[in-house]
C-alpha cells in the first residue's frame, strides 16, 4: 500500500508535464553508525518507492545530494512518474564475468572483503575505507607486479585486463 504522500504526489502528477525533484514524495530520516570506527553521515534522504538516496551531514546536504543525483539519473533516463514505485535495476556484468571466480578473490586477496555483487560499473574505489587504497594499490603492485592507481576509477574489469595481459596465464 503506498503511503498518502506517495499517492498525493502521484496524483498531483497529472497535472505538470515535467518533473522536479520536490514532485517526489521525499523522505528524510537520521542513522546511526552500526559499526565503531565506520562513521556513517547522519542524514538519509530518499524518494519514497524509489532507490535513489542522497546522504550528509545535515538534512540540507543530503538532500543536496539526493538532488544532484536526481539530476544526473534525470540526464541519462526518462523519469519515473512521481509517486510509483521503481524496481531495482542491476546493472550488468558481462566485462566482468570474462573473469570469472577470479574477479572475486582478487578483491578479497586485496581489499580483504568478498563481495557479494560486482557489475562492470564496479571500481576499486568503491572499497575505499575498508582497506586503505595505498595498501590496496601496494599488494597489487607486489603480487601481479601491475600499477593500479590509474585504474582506480575506472571500471574494475579494466584492471583485471591489465593484470592478465601483464601475467599471461600465471593466474
Amino acid at each position: 500500500m503506498p503511503s498518502l504522500s506517495r499517492l498525493s504526489k502521484y496524483l498531483a502528477s497529472f497535472f505538470k508535464r515535467s518533473w522536479k525533484l520536490e514532485d517526489y514524495p521525499l523522505v528524510l530520516r537520521q542513522q546511526e553508525s552500526l559499526n565503531e570506527g565506520q562513521p556513517v553521515p547522519p542524514w538519509v534522504a530518499t524518494i519514497d518507492g524509489w532507490h535513489l538516496t542522497g546522504l550528509g551531514e545535515t538534512s540540507d546536504t543530503a538532500i543536496q545530494d539526493l538532488r544532484s543525483r536526481f539530476e544526473a539519473y534525470r540526464a541519462e533516463n526518462t523519469l519515473p512518474r512521481p509517486g510509483t514505485k521503481v524496481p531495482l535495476q542491476f546493472a550488468g556484468a558481462s566485462e566482468l564475468d570474462r573473469h570469472g571466480e577470479f574477479a572475486y578473490e582478487f578483491i578479497e586477496q586485496h581489499v580483504g572483503v568478498r563481495p557479494f555483487f560486482m557489475s562492470d560499473g564496479t571500481t576499486l574505489a568503491d572499497f575505499d575505507g575498508v582497506t586503505p587504497m595505498e595498501d590496496v594499490h601496494a599488494s597489487i603492485r607486489d603480487r601481479y607486479g601491475v600499477e593500479s592507481e590509474p585504474f582506480e576509477t575506472e571500471p574494475l574489469w579494466m584492471l583485471l585486463d591489465s593484470v592478465k595481459s601483464a601475467r599471461g596465464s600465471e593466474i
